[in-house]
């Protein structure tokens, strides 16, 4: 199994941001670290989950209360049309009636006339008063020509004559002469006469009430009209402020989105940091294995040349099986020929010494985009805590307005 300081960076990246991969041949703090990561973005996905939930809980609840008052609204205003439509049709009717009232009044009047004039005065007024009930019936006839006052025609009205008053004549009453029965006649006239003004009065009255009744249903359905207006506008109103509370919260998930983003990009910040550190302490390592074979290059050579003329071969050649067990250790790839001279364990060094300064420009340039990428989610972070701090100014303003 590699060592876990040997493993590059995207590889243990890779690992770590999958969370199916398989987990037997991990190390034991590759799978610490992803159960701790995944399990910190478990509980907060529940958390959020659960305010959602309750936040669209109650959201639904408001909703459905106001659509249930609106809709109690609508049907009240349905009931009050229904019941103004029920009474513009009953003063309509009405006044078909009471007109067709009137017209029988004036019929009736006629009618009246015509016979008290024709029957009751023809028995009670002698032949020598003929000339006056010429000119009464002329008078109360609608075709005649004679010029007369039109006020009195028109009042000269019998609903309901007292035939029991002109009944009870006494004998003495009859022995009077014809002129007491003209002036009986006349009075009772007169009375008639006023019992007809009086109902035409109130006539009238009914008439002027009716007006009344009906300007008044006239500026109820105005008012009506107003009134559903205002309330189609307090509607209008009620949904505008509900999309920009709305509004308000999703633009206040997307900060808490971004600020969890940067928080998420500081620790991968660190932890740039802290393996560059590693890598650092890695690459001292090596120097100093390279400064340690330098030397022992240095011994084997005295030792070959003391070898030559016959002396330290037993030092020489532990040497040389140092170097090779500290290439093989090292390197891994070099050839036999390369790893019995120290040559080949410097130049298997410098090989690894490359490989660790390229990983560590990687890791810098990591570094570097983390911080560009922390620098702009930070500027972004703080225009929309910007915005949405105008917004919110903006939104109290509208609302006491509307207040």
């Amino acid at each position: 199994m590699p060592d876990r300081n040997h493993l590059p960076f995207y590889k243990r990246r890779v690992l770590l941001s999958d969370p199916d991969a398989e987990v037997s041949s991990w190390p034991l703090e590759l799978v610490a670290l992803r159960d701790k990561i995944h399990g910190e973005a478990r509980l907060t996905q529940e958390k959020e989950l659960s305010s959602l939930r309750d936040e669209l809980s109650g959201s639904e609840d408001k909703w459905k209360q106001k659509r249930n008052i609106s809709f109690d609204q609508n049907r009240h205003l349905e009931e009050v049309t229904k019941e103004r439509d029920g009474l513009k049709r009953v003063a309509v009717g009405l006044h078909r009636v009471v007109g067709q009232l009137v017209a029988y009044c004036a019929h009736a009047e006629d009618e009246l006339n015509r016979t008290v004039l024709a029957n009751l005065l023809a028995r009670l007024i002698p032949d020598h008063d003929e000339s006056f009930l010429l000119d009464v019936s002329r008078s109360s006839s609608p075709d005649g020509s004679v010029d007369l006052n039109t006020s009195a025609v028109t009042r000269r009205v019998h609903f309901a004559p007292d035939l029991e008053l002109l009944g009870t004549e006494t004998a003495a009453e009859a022995d009077t002469g014809a002129q007491a029965d003209e002036a009986s006649v006349l009075a009772f006239l007169q009375q008639q006469r006023d019992l007809s003004a009086d109902i035409k009065l109130q006539l009238e009255r009914s008439l002027r009430r009716l007006r009344h009744e009906a300007t008044s249903l006239l500026d109820l359905s105005e008012k009506l009209a107003t009134k559903r207006h205002e309330t189609k506008m307090l509607e209008s109103s009620q949904v505008e402020i509900t999309e920009m509370v709305q509004d308000l919260d999703s633009k206040q998930m997307s900060c808490d989105n971004c600020e969890l983003h940067r928080k998420n990009m500081e620790e991968a910040m660190a932890e740039c940091l802290q393996r560059e550190n590693l890598l650092r302490s890695d690459l001292d390592a090596a120097m100093m294995k390279i400064a340690h074979l330098m030397t022992l290059g240095d011994r084997h050579s005295s030792d070959v040349i003391a070898e030559g003329y016959g002396t330290g071969c037993g030092a020489g050649c532990m040497g040389a099986g140092a170097g090779l067990r500290v290439a093989r250790g090292v390197g891994g790839s070099v050839s036999l020929e390369g790893a019995l001279s120290p040559r080949g364990e410097i130049n298997a060094l410098n090989a690894e010494l490359d490989a660790l300064h390229r990983e560590r420009d990687d890791l810098q340039q990591q570094l570097e985009a983390a911080n560009r990428q922390l620098r702009s989610t930070r500027q972004f972070v703080e225009e929309q805590a910007h915005e949405r701090e105008h917004e919110r100014d903006e939104f109290a303003r509208r609302l006491a307005d509307m207040r």
